[in-house]
C-alpha cells in the first residue's frame, strides 16, 4: 500500500519529487435520514461475491466507531432539472474594479442558477443546519490556484442566497489533503466565514467519523464503451468511515469545482465526497467508481451547485491548466449534474463509469435526453478539454541483474530521479524515460498521447514497479496500450527471477537538479501556451 501511495505522488508531476505535494441529491430535501446504530455489520447477502478491496480498510477502522445502517434514499425525479448560467466577466485594466463586479457578478449567476433549479423554499426550511461541501484538495505553495479548488466567491453566493431565503445555522465543512484549518485561510473561506457566522469545520478526523453500512449492487468490472456497466445480481455489504458532521447535518449542499481527475476522468460533485473520508484515500482507490457511488448513497443531498468560472483540465486535479468557463452549473439530483457538467468538458457521459454505475443504482439519471437543461445550452458553452491524465501500473521482480539494467538504460537516457538511502545503503531509487522510449503506433493511437514512463523500488516490496503516463480523454483508451509497457519489461527485464535486495549499485547521473528546473519551466510554458490559446 505504501508503495501505491509513493506511486500516486510520484508520477502526478515530477515537481513533486523534489517537493511534498499532497495526494490528496439530488433530490427533494428530507431530514438527515434516520440511521440505525448496530453492533456489529448485518449478515451476509444469500450471495455473496468475492471479497471486496475496501474490506481490509474497513477491517482497520476502531472498534468503537459507531457503525450505521444508510437509510434507502427516496427515487429521483425521472426528468430532474439542471442549470447552466453563462456569464462574461469583466476584464480591465482596473484590476480591482474587474475584482469587485466579478465578485458580485458571481453572487447572482449563483442565485440565478438556483433560482432556476426550483429555489430553496421546499428543500432548506428554516431553522436547520446546513453544512456546505467544498472541494479544497489543495494549494500550490501555500498558495491558492484557480481552478484547483471552489472558487470563495461562487461558495459566497450560495451563502448569500441561503441567508436572503431564511435563518439557518451553516457550516462549511471540508477533508482535504492538508489540514482543512490549513485551505480556508488559503482559499478565503475565513474571511467568508467570519462576514456571516458561518462555522468552520475540519471533517478529516479519524475520532469524529461514523461507519455507514450499505448493501451495493455488484457491476462487471469496467466493460468496454459501448457495452454499459452489468450488474452481476448480487449485493455486498460494504462498510464506509465517514466523517459524522455530513451525516448529522439536516441538509446538505454540494458545492464542488468543475475538474478533470486521474482516477476517475472527471471529479464533479460525486468525487467530492472523496473528502467525507478520513486520514489517507489510498486504500479506497482500488475500487474508486463502485465507492463513489456508495458515497452518493449515504444521504440526501439537497442541492449541487458547480463552480465552473475556472475550471480545471488535462492533469487534475491537482496539475492540470485553467481554463476560463464563466460557468455556474446547479441542479437537485447529483447525478444529473455530474452527467451535465461532463457533457460541458467534452466527455461522453456513458464513458464516466461512476455516474454510470450511480445511475444504474437508481441514484440520479445520466441519460442527457432525460435531463432538462435550463438556462444556457450545453452547445453552446461546451469545450472539449484537454485530456485526462491516466496512468497504470506494472511490475518485475527487483533482482540486481534488473536494477542494473534499468540503471545502464537510465544513464543513456538521463531523465531525472530520485533515489533514498539509510546507512549507506540505497534502499528507494526512481527515475523517468522519455516518451520516445516507449513509442505508440500513432495509427491505431491517434489521439493518446505518451507522457513518458518511470521505474522505481523501495525497501517494502520485492518489486520494479512502472508507471506508465499517458493522455486520453476516457480510461478505456489507455488499456490496449498495457500490453506497450508488457513488451518493453519482457524484452528488457528477467520477469521470472527469485527476488533479492541489491547492495550496491551504480551511481546516477548528477543532473537531476537541472532537469527538475528544466521540466519546471517546460510545464510554465505549456500552461503559458494553453492560457493564450483560452
Amino acid at each position: 500500500m505504501r508503495t501505491r501511495t509513493l506511486w500516486i505522488v510520484l508520477l502526478m508531476s515530477a515537481v513533486a519529487l523534489l517537493g511534498n505535494a499532497l495526494v490528496s441529491g439530488c433530490l427533494p430535501h428530507q431530514a438527515a435520514p434516520e440511521a440505525v446504530s448496530v453492533e456489529a455489520p448485518a449478515a451476509q447477502p444469500a450471495q455473496p461475491p468475492e471479497p471486496l478491496p475496501f474490506a481490509v480498510a474497513a477491517a482497520k477502522m476502531p472498534p468503537q466507531s459507531p457503525v450505521r445502517v444508510a437509510a434507502p434514499l427516496p427515487a429521483p425525479n425521472p426528468a430532474p432539472v439542471v442549470a447552466i448560467v453563462f456569464r462574461e466577466l469583466q476584464e480591465t485594466d482596473d484590476k480591482a474594479a474587474d475584482e469587485a463586479a466579478n465578485a458580485q457578478a458571481i453572487i447572482e449567476m449563483v442565485a440565478e442558477a438556483i433560482e432556476l433549479t426550483g429555489g430553496l423554499a421546499d428543500i432548506v426550511p428554516a431553522g436547520k443546519t446546513v453544512l456546505l461541501k467544498p472541494n479544497l484538495t489543495n494549494h500550490r505553495g501555500g498558495r491558492y490556484f484557480p481552478s484547483m479548488t471552489t472558487d470563495v466567491r461562487v461558495m459566497a453566493g450560495v451563502v448569500e442566497a441561503l441567508k436572503a431565503h431564511g435563518d439557518n445555522k451553516l457550516i462549511i465543512a471540508e477533508g482535504s489533503g492538508p489540514p482543512a484549518f490549513e485551505m480556508y485561510p488559503i482559499c478565503g473561506y475565513d474571511k467568508l466565514a467570519e462576514k456571516h457566522g458561518i462555522e468552520l469545520v475540519e471533517m478529516n478526523t479519524p475520532d469524529k467519523f461514523v461507519t455507514m453500512q450499505i448493501s451495493r449492487e455488484v457491476f462487471q468490472a469496467k466493460p468496454l464503451p459501448p457495452a454499459m456497466p452489468v450488474s452481476t445480481g448480487t449485493h455486498a455489504i460494504a462498510q464506509h468511515p465517514v466523517a459524522g458532521a455530513y451525516m448529522d447535518a439536516d441538509i446538505v449542499i454540494n458545492v464542488p469545482c468543475l475538474k478533470t481527475h486521474c482516477l476517475t476522468g472527471i471529479t464533479v460533485a460525486m468525487k467530492n465526497l472523496y473528502g467525507l473520508y478520513p486520514g489517507t484515500r489510498q486504500p479506497w482507490h482500488d475500487d474508486v467508481e463502485a465507492n463513489l457511488a456508495d458515497l452518493a448513497r449515504l444521504r440526501p443531498t439537497a442541492l449541487v451547485v458547480v463552480d465552473g468560472i475556472v475550471a480545471m483540465q488535462g492533469d487534475g486535479p491537482l496539475w492540470g491548466t485553467p481554463v476560463k468557463m464563466n460557468l455556474i452549473i446547479a441542479g437537485r439530483d447529483m447525478v444529473a449534474v455530474d452527467t451535465v457538467s461532463a457533457a460541458v468538458m467534452g466527455f461522453d457521459p456513458k464513458r464516466v463509469q461512476h455516474v454510470q454505475y450511480a445511475a444504474l443504482q437508481g441514484l440520479g439519471v445520466a441519460d442527457l435526453d432525460k435531463i432538462v437543461v435550463v438556462g444556457t445550452p450545453i452547445e453552446q458553452i461546451k469545450k472539449t478539454f484537454a485530456d485526462g491524465h491516466w496512468s497504470f501500473a506494472l511490475k518485475c521482480p527487483k533482482t540486481d541483474a534488473n536494477i542494473a539494467r534499468l540503471l545502464k538504460q537510465q544513464n543513456s537516457h538521463p531523465m531525472g530521479g530520485w533515489r533514498g538511502e539509510e546507512r549507506g545503503k540505497v534502499v528507494g531509487w526512481q527515475t523517468y524515460w522519455p516518451a520516445e522510449d516507449l513509442p505508440i503506433d500513432r495509427e491505431k493511437y491517434p489521439d493518446v498521447l505518451n507522457r513518458g514512463f518511470g521505474a522505481a523500488f523501495n525497501k517494502w516490496d520485492d518489486y520494479i514497479h512502472f508507471n506508465v503516463n499517458y493522455r486520453a480523454l476516457h480510461r478505456e483508451d489507455i488499456q490496449p496500450l498495457k500490453e506497450t509497457m508488457q513488451a518493453w519489461i519482457d524484452a528488457n527485464m528477467e520477469t521470472d527471477m527469485p527476488t533479492s535486495m541489491p547492495t550496491t549499485f551504480p551511481g546516477l547521473s548528477d543532473d537531476v537538479k537541472a532537469f527538475t528546473e528544466a521540466w519546471r519551466e517546460q510545464q510554465k510554458r505549456e500552461r503559458e501556451q494553453q492560457q493564450q490559446k483560452q
